[in-house]
């Protein structure tokens, strides 16, 4: 009965998330917060009841980098934590990345990023965000490389395109 409640707990806060940009408008924005501030104390009820929930320690992460403030650094906790239960699951592995990146630890985001791209080679995502870093580190070669590869994954992605050439003008 405790994993199908914890489940329950799970479903919630995965509904209280779902259908959300995190490029909003404003009043959008603060009843996303509170949606978020929802979810997490879902996930939270989740883990509590499930201690090895991987999922729910991955959406828990998810909604604490939304939040930021003092949940930012939960974020990377709980991110850690996802990534001992399920090691090979690559989306675990950019979510912490992004915190990472946010809070201006480069090395440590691109060290993810790069996770991610040994467990997802085909995927576009890794690279585009380990290029990221990179760019933001000051490491434009890097950067270029990357953004060449991402863009070799999907050539139709606008961003990838616009990083790139605007990485390349520069030279």
């Amino acid at each position: 009965m405790k994993i199908m409640t914890a489940n329950r707990y799970y479903g919630r806060g995965r509904d209280l998330m779902s259908g959300h940009n995190y490029y909003v408008e404003d009043e959008d924005k603060r009843t996303r917060t509170l949606l978020y501030k929802k979810a997490y104390d879902n996930f939270t009820e989740a883990i509590r009841l499930k201690p090895d929930f991987a999922a729910a320690y991955d959406r828990r992460a998810e909604a604490a980098a939304f939040l930021g403030g003092n949940y930012a650094d939960n974020a990377i906790e709980d991110y850690t934590k996802a990534i001992s239960l399920r090691p090979n699951h690559a989306a675990t592995y950019w979510g912490r990345g992004w915190a990472y990146y946010e809070k201006g630890e480069y090395d440590k985001a691109i060290s993810d990023f790069t996770e991610a791209i040994r467990i997802l080679p085909k995927d576009w995502g890794g690279y585009w965000c380990r290029g990221k870093a990179c760019r933001a580190k000051g490491d434009c070669d890097k950067a270029i490389s990357d953004f060449r590869e991402a863009l070799k994954l999907d050539p139709e992605n606008d961003d990838v395109a616009m990083a790139l050439w605007s990485l390349l003008e520069r030279r």
